[in-house]
């Protein structure tokens, strides 16, 4: 048989070229059974957007980059926007302007979670101020600081420190700007959320208020090679693990 990190290197070879093997490993949780609004279902609505208008996607940090680069349809050279490995949160919003006004006749979608959001959106003013209009913000907003979230459910028993997010109505916070606000939450509103953003010749603020505990993988733990990695099936069994408290030692 190959050596492990020669399938393991197979494996993400094939989720780099062929959607349906990427979404073997990327699917969505079972909220989506639930009518609850998934990453996914926003996802494949922006893909679908993204077709029917010239685009470029700029994101921030967290879950968000993860499945943008996992489940958006990438066809052309220089359409996605990041802070690389930089783990830069906030980097979304204002790196907006730039996009918009090197491409005009383009738009730029922003894909952001709500605790980057909340890092950088006072750039909205920015935004109004020069008059910049092509940029619409897409905000999967789950309440959590999702990342460190999503490792804190698995490694660490759902112990969640640090981690939960409170936050403003984003959609009036668009609108206090000048901008238009829509709030989405259930998967059939998606599709025409994003229609009527591009068809708003205005920054368009979409709150995407998602499930709160989806999760992105695959994952590669700590410690683990390429072939060790995490798929939601395999992940099931650490979050309903409860570590063996240790024994109390004898006091003499």
């Amino acid at each position: 048989p190959p050596a492990p990190h020669v399938a393991g290197r197979a494996q993400t070879d094939a989720m780099c070229h062929a959607p349906a093997a990427r979404r073997a490993v990327t699917t969505a949780p079972a909220a989506a059974e639930r009518g609850t609004l998934t990453p996914h279902a926003v996802f494949d609505a922006l893909n679908a957007a993204m077709a029917t208008a010239p685009c470029r996607v700029v994101t921030d940090v967290g879950q968000h980059q993860m499945w943008a680069a996992q489940l958006l349809e990438w066809t052309r050279p220089r359409g996605l926007i990041g802070s690389g490995g930089a783990g830069t949160m906030g980097f979304a919003v204002p790196a907006a302007p730039g996009a918009a006004l090197a491409a005009p006749d383009e738009v730029i979608w922003v894909v952001v979670g709500d605790g980057g959001f909340q890092m950088t959106n006072q750039e909205f003013a920015t935004l109004r101020q020069e008059g910049i209009a092509n940029v619409k913000i897409l905000v999967v907003n789950n309440g959590y600081l999702g990342m460190v979230r999503q490792w804190q459910e698995l490694f660490e028993q759902r112990r969640y420190s640090g981690t939960p997010l409170s936050g403003p109505d984003f959609a009036r916070l668009a609108e206090a700007y000048g901008a238009r606000g829509i709030t989405v939450t259930a998967p059939a509103g998606v599709a025409a959320a994003l229609a009527e953003a591009l068809a708003t010749p205005a920054v368009v603020v979409l709150d995407c208020q998602v499930e709160r505990e989806s999760n992105v993988f695959p994952m590669v733990p700590q410690g683990k090679a390429i072939d060790e990695m995490l798929t939601e099936a395999t992940a099931a069994t650490l979050a309903t693990a409860v570590p063996t408290p240790a024994a109390t030692p004898a006091v003499a």
